[in-house]
């Protein structure tokens, strides 16, 4: 375990915090102020363009404003971030750089989303623009080894407006309905946004597995598996936005997030045993019900044309009851019901000062506050009590405390410099209730601790070859790390709900879990390379690289062993520190107007634009025999073809096809993991029907096909087919 860094105000970190004048920070959208004084509280001009965003920002940034969100009539975003380039959902998560969603960092207005958030609880009609970065600046947290996906909410109109969009979307039984209704004003120096929202989501597949697995005589027993799956899912949610000037220097903005969500998920199976006695998965329903409130409250403040501060107090509180239950053969055999109760508190103060045109000067520090407490019961209906697996109490903190530097220098109108460092504590503690603990292993605490410290320095050059032209050549150096979940100190083993009998060795693939309160982070070093191009007003062109070296890789590490809660030995899935790796890749990005490339045949009434992006993707981990030893989740390759016309002035049509490879995985010496190619086609149609009225028809998973993952050990081996289905979304929108 590290040692602690002292963040107590000694000299050396008074001297961090008030050499302001010769440390800059990146200004809060990534650009360059390109003047020596701060913009006043209201900003009358117009705002700008995504890809003049993309150009004035330091750091290689992709932006992605109203028309690309709007693009295929996505209601969530989920469904929206599948349709960026680079941008991978894996098991509802977005991803980025090729690598697992856990090493990306999502950011909701600036600020860490809430714990349990998915891409599907946010309306997409609320979301301004997507920013999409492969590394992070000093001024925000350095936990995205991957890269940071911030969504951007709009922000409150200058004039009063109502806004409605209504819609449904279908894909089995019966369309979801959505709605999202906005009231915007100004009642003298108060300016607010009251958007509220309902979506309701429904998906149905079919999963077919094949499982063979090792019995206590060594045999294989074989069994087949055909899954429904269900998920239904209702969410209202209100999220108000407001800012009160109080001068033109000065003001205060808040934004508040309150969402109840209601997910219900079934299987049912039908089962074949084809030799022995297989195991099998039970049938289950389970519902969910997700309350979150979350608000903040910015404070904003130019002490003079030079001088800026700003602080911010966020507040994030999650309650969440889970219920589930699972039957065999029609016979219920395990139920839990399961209580959480998230809080996270946020604090942060940044100082910023502009010197001689030429450096942005800032400095700051935040404050993270983590509290989660769990409450679980299990009943084994079928089977003799095991205490352990019947309650599981749980309490962890995280706590994060970090400071920061940055420099920001415009060296001439071609050159341009990012230093910063940032140093970040992290506190993770756990513990069990005393009258729990007797249950536990005696030689085990009842509470542990975790703590470490991070310091990340950071480099990012932009080049401009020709200072006349926008093509810009950046380049970047950076330390990045992945914290272990308050999750990893549970000191409180899980039993498999399908292996419950613990007289009895389970399956290698029903796996017990434990925690690993020792767990350390994984740390990388990034290097980054682009160039962009940009041709005429419709046209760019960019190609990326990065590469990232990481150290105390953890995985899911399954052994069969001796435990204090089995009499038999079992097979147990424990996160670990187990290797060093390396990641690499190249994204290439074009977008084209039949302007730049057909300009005799262009005709200005009648747009047609061209989307290609690809992504090469590489990794080794040096534990793992090769050559298949690559991190999880990451594709070898992507590719994603998009075009949009415009027949007549009100109707837009337009497609997208991604497609992705077959891959292996070494996950393990013993274990290999494959996964058939990934394709898809999206498509839509929007026809404007006035001035202030839209109508847009999205087509998703136009030709669907069947995905195959397999999993292989020398003991079992599992083959699972999943079958897609066409989704249809039709959307209208108007200003009232």
């Amino acid at each position: 375990m590290k040692q602690a860094l002292n963040l107590k105000p000694t000299p050396v970190w008074l001297a961090i915090f008030y050499s302001a004048t010769s440390l800059a920070q990146i200004a809060s959208d990534g650009s360059l102020p390109g003047k020596n004084k701060f913009d006043k509280v209201e900003i009358n001009a117009k705002s700008p363009t995504d890809n003049e965003m993309r150009q004035r920002s330091l750091v290689a940034k992709r932006i992605y404003g109203r028309e690309d969100i709007d693009r295929f009539g996505n209601i969530n975003m989920a469904d929206v971030l599948s349709n960026l380039p680079g941008v991978v959902i894996i098991n509802g998560a977005p991803a980025l750089s090729g690598l697992d969603p856990k090493y990306t960092k999502i950011l909701i207005n600036g600020d860490p989303a809430p714990a349990g958030w998915t891409a599907e609880q946010i309306d997409a009609a609320l979301v301004e623009r997507i920013e999409v970065m492969r590394s992070q600046t000093a001024n925000k947290s350095s936990q995205a080894i991957g890269g940071t996906i911030n969504i951007v909410f709009k922000s409150v109109p200058r004039k009063a407006e109502q806004t409605l969009r209504v819609g449904a979307s279908y894909q089995n039984e019966r369309p979801g309905p959505t709605g999202t209704f906005t009231t915007s004003g100004k009642a003298g120096d108060l300016s607010y946004s009251l958007p509220f929202s309902f979506n309701e989501l429904l998906q149905t597949y079919r999963v077919n597995s094949l499982r063979s697995s090792l019995d206590s005589n060594n045999n294989f027993s074989t069994g087949y598996e055909e899954m429904y799956w269900r998920y239904n899912y209702i969410s209202p949610s209100f999220s108000p936005k407001f800012e009160y000037t109080i001068n033109d220097d000065e003001k205060l903005t808040s934004q508040s997030f309150f969402q109840n969500i209601t997910r219900f998920l079934r299987h049912r199976f039908d089962r074949s045993v084809l030799s022995g006695v297989p195991a099998s998965e039970s049938d289950m329903d389970r519902d969910t019900e997700y309350k979150l409130f979350r608000t903040n409250l910015k404070w904003t403040k130019n002490l003079s044309e030079a001088n800026r501060i700003e602080a911010t107090a966020a507040f994030n509180r999650i309650v969440e009851a889970d219920n589930l239950q699972t039957s065999r053969y029609a016979v219920p055999d395990f139920r839990r019901e399961t209580k959480v109760s998230d809080t996270t508190q946020t604090y942060n103060i940044a100082f910023t000062h502009v010197a001689n045109s030429q450096h942005v000067i800032a400095t700051g520090f935040d404050i993270l506050n983590k509290r989660k407490e769990t409450s679980s019961l299990s009943l084994y209906l079928t089977q003799g009590l095991n205490p352990l697996a019947s309650e599981r109490p749980f309490f962890a903190t995280s706590d994060t405390k970090s400071v920061y530097v940055q420099d920001e220098w415009e060296v001439d109108n071609q050159l341009a410099l990012n230093l910063g460092i940032r140093a970040e504590t992290i506190t993770l503690t756990s513990e069990v209730p005393f009258a729990f603990a007797a249950q536990l292993d005696p030689f085990n605490a009842s509470s542990a601790s975790n703590q470490f410290s991070i310091w990340s320095p950071s480099l990012f050059v932009s080049y401009k070859p020709d200072a006349s032209k926008k093509n810009t050549l950046r380049a970047g150096f950076s330390r990045a790390y992945k914290s272990p979940d308050v999750s990893d100190m549970d000191l409180i083993p899980i039993i498999n709900r399908n292996a419950p009998d613990t007289s009895k060795t389970n399956n290698e693939l029903l796996s017990d879990w434990t925690g690993n309160p020792a767990l350390k982070p994984e740390l990388a070093v990034n290097f980054d390379l682009s160039y962009e191009m940009y041709f005429n007003q419709t046209s760019s062109l960019s190609v990326g690289g990065f590469y990232r070296d990481i150290t105390d890789i953890t995985a899911e590490v399954t052994t069969l062993r001796k435990v204090y809660w089995a009499t038999a030995p079992r097979w147990v899935s424990q996160a670990r520190n187990f290797s060093h790796g390396t990641s690499y890749g190249m994204e290439i990005e074009w977008r084209a107007g039949a302007a730049d490339l057909l300009p005799a045949a262009y005709t200005p009434a009648n747009p047609l634009n061209f989307r290609l992006n690809l992504n090469f993707y590489g990794s080794q981990i040096d534990a793992l025999p090769g050559p298949n030893n690559r991190l999880p989740s990451q594709y070898p390759w992507t590719a994603t073809l998009g075009v949009d016309c415009k027949p007549t002035s009100n109707l837009t049509l337009g497609a997208s096809a991604f497609v992705s490879p077959e891959f292996r995985r070494q996950v393990s010496d013993r274990e290999v993991f494959e996964q058939s190619n990934l394709d898809w086609v999206n498509a839509f149609a929007q026809y404007k029907l006035d001035t202030k009225s839209t109508l847009r028809l999205g087509v998703n998973n136009m030709f669907p096909s069947t995905n195959r993952y397999s999993s292989f050990t020398t003991a079992a081996q599992s083959i699972q087919n999943r079958s897609g289905r066409t989704g249809i979304t039709l959307t209208y929108d108007t200003k009232l």
